[in-house]
């Protein structure tokens, strides 16, 4: 099966569907490479962290598992030469097998992956699930001294809205209220084109700008818009669109590592305190089971343990795809102390715990003892 969504670098709705649709797939006894790569780093740095990496994966593998591991690696190391690396920065690839049990996706982004191999019994989406949480789509207003120039941006992509002249004001004071009627008028006009364009999307806005015109698209957005906006950036006039742009993302994706820290940290104490949270793989496990779990977090840094016959952050994220779970991963040195997996339930943690509820299994594998 070869299931190349797009031959088009990834949006977030595709790489959504790419997602649902690895978490679909299922062990059927060979192993599944799951390849992610930053193509800024050059085609030989790209080819030799597949070799190094491939190598190691190999270690542990039964001479079967290697013979089918090799054919997937070959898969993958053709996807790698051809990449377009004039046009995308990332690239993700998916193989196992050969003939009718073949698998093959390929992932291009926009956007870099961190380097990392896995070699499992199914697919790994937890870099996938990691960029759709970081890359924000998001519209940006940034103010120049010529006006306002408007974009909506997503995974990379950037799609141009609005281009709003303001050279009816002075540059001494390019955003502020002017006495003159017809400049008011004109304000006016500048004022409804704004709502207009922000009005047509439900994303978070970033607003970037001198702190003078920054107040001025305050004022000039309407109040239902004013909860969307997700970051304000000062900045000179002299910056330009797609650098403003990567000061926004920037700022996004730190504002989404707080986020994520904070829950980590907030469903570790309510677990401790035995409240609407859980700690741990087991409890989470059953959690899911019983379709208890609001949200799974995950720690963002904890290793994977490639010989594994069960690793719990790509079931469990699996499990939580399918149920339309919310799934964080967090920078959280205090998660990964206490396993790297906790989550936030709809019901109270005491529920779960009862041990009368049945344990979940994998095979023969007990997975909670």
């Amino acid at each position: 099966m070869q299931a190349n969504l797009s031959s088009d670098s990834m949006t977030t709705q595709g790489l959504n569907d790419a997602i649902d649709l690895l978490s679909t797939i299922e062990d059927n006894g060979q192993v599944l490479i799951s390849f992610f790569v930053d193509l800024s780093a050059g085609e030989s740095a790209c080819e030799a962290f597949l070799q190094s990496s491939a190598e190691k994966a190999r270690l542990g593998l039964s001479p079967t598992a290697r013979f089918e591991f090799d054919h997937a690696l070959r898969t993958i190391r053709c996807r790698l030469r051809i990449a377009d690396t004039a046009r995308v920065k990332g690239l993700a690839v998916y193989a196992r097998g050969f003939g009718a049990d073949r698998f093959t996706l390929c992932l291009p982004t926009k956007v870099p992956f961190e380097n990392r191999l896995t070699a499992y019994r199914v697919p790994d989406t937890l870099p996938l699930l990691n960029m759709l949480q970081h890359e924000v789509t998001y519209m940006l207003l940034h103010a120049t001294e010529q006006g306002i120039d408007i974009s909506e941006h997503n995974l990379g992509h950037a799609k141009h809205h609005a281009w709003i002249k303001r050279a009816d004001l002075t540059s001494a004071a390019p955003f502020g209220r002017a006495d003159d009627s017809r400049a008011v008028v004109r304000l006016n006009q500048w004022e409804r084109l704004i709502r207009k364009v922000v009005m047509g999307s439900n994303v978070p806005l970033a607003l970037v700008g001198n702190p003078d015109s920054l107040t001025a698209l305050h004022e000039a957005l309407p109040q239902r818009a004013l909860c969307r906006i997700a970051q304000t950036l000062p900045i000179p006039f002299a910056v330009t669109h797609h650098a403003a742009a990567g000061y926004a993302r920037a700022a996004l994706i730190a504002n989404v590592r707080l986020d994520a820290a904070k829950m980590a940290s907030r469903a570790l104490g309510a677990g401790h305190a035995h409240l609407n949270a859980l700690i741990g793989e087991a409890p989470t496990l059953v959690a899911l089971h019983r379709s208890m779990v609001d949200t799974l977090i995950i720690a963002q840094d904890k290793p994977l343990d490639e010989q594994a016959l069960w690793n719990p952050k790509i079931e469990l994220s699996r499990i939580a795809r399918r149920q339309g779970v919310r799934i964080v991963q967090a920078d959280s040195a205090a998660l990964n102390d206490c396993g790297g997996i906790a989550c936030l339930l709809h019901q109270q943690a005491e529920s779960v715990q009862n041990p009368s509820l049945p344990i979940p299994r994998y095979g023969q594998l007990d997975l909670v003892a």
